[in-house]
Formats: C-alpha cells, sequence, structure tokens
C-alpha cells in the first residue's frame, strides 16, 4: 500500500472500525483472541478494503432493519490484525490507544502456539489486556 492508501485506511479504522480483544469459553478454558473489524454500508469501500488487505466483505444480516442500508462487515484476527495495525498505526488518531493495546497482545501471540498450554503470566496479561480494551472502546459518557 502506498503512504496515502495506508492513511486512508487509518482513518477508516479511526471512524468505522473497532479494534477489540475478544473473550471466549467453550468446552476448556477461557481463551483471548485479537479482533480488527471494519464496518460500512458502502460495498465500493469495502471492495476497496479487499483488495488491499484480502479477506472479504460479508453482509450484517443481523443489524439489518427496515429501511436502513445494507451493512458490511470485514474482519481480520491474530497476527494478521496486527500486521494491518501496524502499517496504519502512524497516521492513526482516534484509535491509537486501542492500536497499543493490540500490539501488547501481540506480544502475547509470539510467545504462544495453539499446540501448547499458556503460561499463567501470559493468562493473566491477556486478561489485564481485554480489560484494558474493554474501557479504551468505552464512549466518553460510558466512562462516567
Amino acid at each position: 500500500m502506498t503512504n496515502e492508501e495506508k492513511a486512508y485506511l487509518a482513518g477508516i479504522i479511526d471512524g468505522e472500525g473497532c479494534i477489540s480483544i475478544y473473550s471466549k469459553e467453550r468446552n476448556g478454558p477461557r481463551r483471548f483472541g485479537l479482533r480488527l473489524t471494519i464496518y460500512n454500508s458502502d460495498l465500493q469501500l469495502m471492495d476497496w478494503i479487499t483488495k488491499r488487505l484480502g479477506g472479504k466483505a460479508v453482509e450484517c444480516i443481523t443489524h439489518r432493519q427496515q429501511g436502513r442500508l445494507r451493512n458490511y462487515q470485514w474482519a481480520t484476527e491474530g497476527h494478521r490484525a496486527i500486521k494491518v495495525l501496524s502499517q496504519v498505526y502512524p497516521y492513526m488518531v482516534m484509535k491509537r490507544k486501542q492500536a497499543g493495546i493490540a500490539f501488547e497482545f501481540g506480544k502475547t501471540l509470539q510467545q504462544a502456539h495453539e499446540t501448547c498450554r499458556l503460561a499463567e503470566n501470559i493468562k493473566i496479561q491477556r486478561k489485564i489486556l481485554y480489560s484494558n480494551m474493554g474501557v479504551a472502546n468505552q464512549r466518553p459518557e460510558e466512562r462516567l
């Protein structure tokens, strides 16, 4: 991507994106993951994103209401999310704090493999980062 495209994508993530750490607990221990999601109703924009980042944009059926525009979602997780955020970080404004937390979470991904158990200190670190991301993603009026 050119620097201009990176800056444009940073603006899209700042305005239409979500950087999150999610938690799931099914059939075993609690696990945490990193996700970067972009939502938009403009299919042309979503095509632009997929051409540069890969993947695909899918329609968000659950959010569709009568009389509203179709809404699309593009998402990536883990190392791939870190790679995208690393490219656009210098241009980010609104979600720099969330990106910083994502980079800290990314360090725990490098220390873990799917086939081995996570060290207890990494589990604790991920839980703290999950909490920090939740606070960072709150709207200012929700923090009161």
